[in-house]
């Protein structure tokens, strides 16, 4: 990700209005789960990893 925090990287997708961001980090790849943003949703949601392709259909 070069010198962009986690953060600002969520900021900069949701102003181009991507309607699902899926965040993987090491704690994540531990639990096998995804922390997601939902467009117009406040906060992360935790999610199984399996549960992730659930999550997508979800968005047509």
């Amino acid at each position: 990700m070069g010198e962009c925090t986690i953060s600002k990287k969520i900021r900069e997708l949701s102003a181009k209005k991507i309607p699902l961001i899926a965040i993987v980090g090491e704690q994540e790849k531990v639990n096998g789960t995804v922390n997601i943003c939902r467009l117009g949703v406040a906060g992360q949601e935790e999610i199984e990893f399996v549960k992730l392709k659930e999550a997508i259909k979800s968005l047509s």
